[in-house]
């Protein structure tokens, strides 16, 4: 007999809390990833950032450090392609407007400090996800245009 899981969703449905982990993960480690790239490489303090902020702040308590850890290396990887764009959407698109937003934020930024080093690329990266992030903030950048 299958499993099935009643833990809730947004919106009242009913979902799987492992797929809401891996939902956030995947936002998690794409703001980390993006920031740590931002500069033109990945360094492992930062890889290891975005490992132990997910695990120490239980935001995925379903997924397992290693896995995280496959996803990170995974979205480096994805990232440097062509559907750059559509990644960044994809990922970030299910907790705009929601509390988690400033999850992927905190994270963004410790990534960025992890290096010891702050480079205006990674300012501009974390930027940018503000205003993804933020509906209204974009409507607001657009609008001072």
């Amino acid at each position: 007999m299958a499993i099935k899981y009643n833990g809730l969703r947004s919106q009242g449905e009913l979902g799987n809390p492992f797929d809401r982990d891996e939902e956030a993960i995947t936002a998690l480690v794409t703001a980390g990833a993006l920031v740590a790239l931002s500069d033109g490489r990945v360094d492992s303090i930062e890889r290891d950032v975005v490992i132990d902020y997910i695990d120490r702040r239980r935001l995925a308590p379903a997924i397992s450090r290693d896995r995280i850890a496959k996803v990170f290396d995974a979205r480096v990887r994805a990232l440097q392609g062509r559907a750059f764009a559509e990644l960044v959407v994809a990922a970030f698109r299910p907790f705009v407007r929601l509390r988690f937003a400033a999850e992927v934020m905190r994270l963004a930024e410790r990534t960025a400090a992890a290096d010891g080093r702050l480079s205006s690329s990674e300012v501009h990266m974390i930027t940018l996800m503000r205003l993804i992030m933020s509906p209204s903030g974009a409507a607001d950048q657009a609008s001072k245009k």
